[in-house]
């Protein structure tokens, strides 16, 4: 078993890391709708444009070249550890390996306080969220929870101050990320719903793992601990000496390798600043140690059983590969690693910010399992972690929150370190493609000032250059490209949640003459549906139903619009409804709302809460027939089976799928086809229809899933008037 190895079963043995990745995605927003009576009918004025409220001509932002021998440099400027705002490119001098370099473009960036983290745009897919990163006015953060070197104690006390200080420091543009020592950096998904993590952190507050080896549920250090069990004479310890050596130095090493490839990763996603909140204790970087290997007396004995067969072949060959790790930890050399890890972090222009979740603390080791180490030894190595921690903030230009009983005046220091900072840019005047590093230096004209900045780049080869420009790309089939977007936005829609919240708006006519202000012909309409998945929302009573109270408001920052209460039935977990409900509610205008629902269980328990938001489109011209978004539905087989909307895009074989969206006027033809994931039309039918039901115009596709496999599926349906066509694609997954 080769110690560099990093097996899923470590993964998979850890429940509180399987936590990080789901509740990261899964978490819902945390703000409530209250109840309310409808308002009378009336028009509602469209929710005001950004050119409304900012009547003041937009900025014109400075173009950043890209190409070979350009470059972007970040600049953090302060005095006496408040960031300077005023400075102008004039003030800057930017040399590359000494020789002066012209600055062509200048941008300074400056983060507005965070607004609701409900209503941010959030990146949709792993390659969205690189994308967004890829922004070099998103600051991009990774709070990187390093487990193997924080007690259990100490993650629980950090917990609030981290949730503080994410609601504090992330911005609306910007992007966050978790990862753990056992994670590839490239399974990190950026978000911008910091309350999600905020959620992860309070759910899972006791992720320390240091001096818990005795608990460990890691089958390696499960495996290092059979084979070298606590031997007499030893100190009585839990652990023997040589497993206890044996686990830290994989820990640091684990860590170590998941800190270099985090590093290398951010170097590839983006060229602008990167900053890694780092929560640890530190490391005492472990160097090569022959002792280790000396005789243990723990090679098992092979012998004859009482029924005559061999006993102690197996364990024979775990020694083996026991004795294989511990050749290889012996010689390790955490240092030269930690070395080079900070030399690339300048590379990749990666800061650190190191947060030691303790505060002021004299001694390293917690009272535990096995004997505490004297008090020089301690106090040594107790110094050794704070000074890994100091260096490696110094070196990348990062701030160490360390030795502080006040970890929340530490942590204002982060905030406001990274509040404020400068964009730079110049065209080398190097244009050589050697593959070389340049060195970059900052300097600013006025006294007093200090600057950190990036310290450097690697320039591309010729070779590496030659591939960044990528050859012309081949004719795109839309319609293809279409359904593998289409299929693609599965993704977020099939994974499990505590409550699915799906918006879809759409049209209806309701009957009588038109009212004041009242559109002619069809009325911007809301279908908001809602499920809650007891499988995963356990530990609450839903047998009796649910109270909703739904909250429509007008803009991220605007008030309620209208509250109203549905009521959820008994036996049921979902509701459906239709906004406006009567004529009497008021009409929606065009623009951007947000849907705020908080659903409360009748027998009592915490209520869920989510946010949707969406757009509501122009009626048009009378003459005009505009479509609304898809609603699903399914049903039994049986042709009498009741049908019901769903959240859910995962269908079975033994059902059928209705697919309908409302239309605002009656289309001249209809037509529905079944198409696979890659665009391939199959001979399988699908039913079409019109159907007018409470003043609303139906287009319906109807099919029997039966004859088809498991997999990702598409429904397109062709609907015309006159001369105007509407394509929509439905997709949907089959599952065992």
């Amino acid at each position: 078993m080769a110690v560099a190895a990093r097996t899923s079963r470590l993964a998979l043995t850890q429940p509180w890391r399987a936590v990080v990745s789901v509740l990261l995605v899964l978490a819902a927003a945390g703000l409530a709708a209250q109840q309310a009576p409808p308002p009378a009918r009336q028009a509602l004025p469209a929710p005001p444009s950004p050119q409304a409220q900012q009547p003041a001509p937009e900025v014109q932002r400075p173009v950043f070249r890209t190409g070979a021998n350009a470059v972007r440099v970040d600049v953090y400027a302060t005095q006496k550890g408040v960031p300077v705002e005023d400075l102008t490119a004039a003030d800057f001098e930017v040399y590359e390996d000494n020789a002066p370099q012209k600055i062509d473009a200048f941008d300074h960036v400056k983060v507005q306080l965070p607004g609701p983290a409900a209503v941010r745009s959030e990146p949709r897919t792993m390659a969205e969220s690189r994308e967004m990163a890829a922004d070099p006015r998103a600051r991009v953060f990774i709070l990187f929870l390093d487990a193997y070197h924080v007690h259990q104690t100490a993650s629980y006390n950090v917990t609030r101050p981290l949730m503080n200080l994410l609601n504090r420091l992330i911005g609306d543009d910007d992007l966050i990320a978790v990862m753990t020592s056992d994670m590839s950096a490239r399974q990190i998904m950026f978000t911008r719903r910091t309350d999600r993590i905020a959620d992860m952190l309070d759910k899972v507050r006791r992720w320390g793992q240091r001096q818990q080896e005795v608990f460990s549920d890691d089958p390696v250090e499960q495996l290092y601990q059979e084979c070298y069990p606590p031997q007499p004479g030893q100190g009585g310890g839990a652990v023997s000496p040589v497993a206890l050596g044996m686990i830290e130095r994989r820990r640091e090493k684990m860590t170590l390798d998941a800190l270099e490839d985090l590093v290398r990763y951010l170097g590839v996603i983006r060229e602008e600043r990167k900053a890694i909140l780092l929560v640890s204790e530190g490391w005492q970087l472990f160097r090569s140690d022959p002792s280790m290997m000396a005789t243990t007396g723990a090679n098992p004995r092979v012998g004859i059983g009482a029924d005559g067969r061999t006993v102690g072949m197996e364990n024979r060959y775990v020694n083996r590969q026991c004795e294989a790790d511990r050749t290889s930890l012996s010689g390790i050399d955490d240092e030269r690693r930690f070395r080079d890890i900070m030399n690339l972090a300048n590379r990749s222009n990666a800061s650190f910010y190191p947060i030691e979740p303790r505060g002021l603390t004299a001694f390293d080791t917690e009272l535990g399992f096995n004997p505490s180490p004297s008090v020089a030894d301690d106090f040594t190595m107790l110094s050794m972690r704070h000074d890994s921690l100091r260096t490696i903030a110094e070196n990348t230009d990062g701030v160490a929150v360390i030795n502080s009983n006040n970890i929340e005046a530490g942590l204002k220091r982060v905030v406001s370190d990274l509040s404020s900072y400068y964009l730079l840019g110049y065209t080398s005047t190097n244009a050589k493609m050697d593959g070389k590093y340049r060195a970059i230096r900052v300097r600013v004209k006025r006294p007093g000032i200090e600057i950190r900045a990036r310290r450097g780049y690697q320039a591309p080869t010729a070779d590496e250059f030659a591939r960044m420009s990528p050859p012309a790309a081949p004719p795109v089939d839309e319609a293809v490209a279409a359904v593998t977007k289409a299929v693609a936005s599965l993704e977020g829609a099939t994974r499990d949640a505590p409550v699915r919240l799906t918006v879809s708006p759409g049209w209806w006519t309701p009957a009588g003459g038109a009212s004041t202000g009242k559109p002619a012909a069809a009325e911007p309409a809301l279908w908001i549906l809602g499920e809650v998945d007891t499988r995963v929302r356990t530990g609450d009573d839903w047998t009796q139903g649910a109270e909703v109270d739904v909250a429509i408001s007008g803009g991220k920052d605007a008030e309620p619009i209208v509250r109203y209460t549905v009521p959820v039935a008994a036996g049921s977990t979902r509701f459906l409804t239709r906004f406006p409900r009567t004529v009497e509610d008021v009409w929606l205008d065009p623009g951007s709302y947000v849907v705020r629902v908080r659903i409360k269980p009748t027998a009592g328990g915490l209520p869920i809460t989510d946010t949707a938001r969406f757009d509501v489109a122009s009626p048009g011209s009378a003459t005009a027939m505009l479509l609304g978004q898809p609603l699903y539905l399914r049903r039994g087989s049986a042709a009498a089976s009741p049908e019901q909307a769903t959240s859910d895009r995962r269908f079975r074989r033994t059902e059928r799928l209705v697919v309908q969206m409302s239309a605002t006027l009656v289309p001249d033809r209809v037509s529905a086809e079944l198409l696979d994931r890659s665009g391939k039309t199959l001979q399988v039918p699908v039913t079409d229809a019109v159907v007018e039901k409470d003043s609303v115009r139906w287009v319906r596709a109807e099919l029997a899933l039966a004859p088809l496999a498991t997999g990702d599926y598409v429904i397109r349906l062709s609907t015309s008037r006159g001369d105007r066509t509407i394509q929509t694609l439905a997709p949907f997954r089959i599952v065992p």
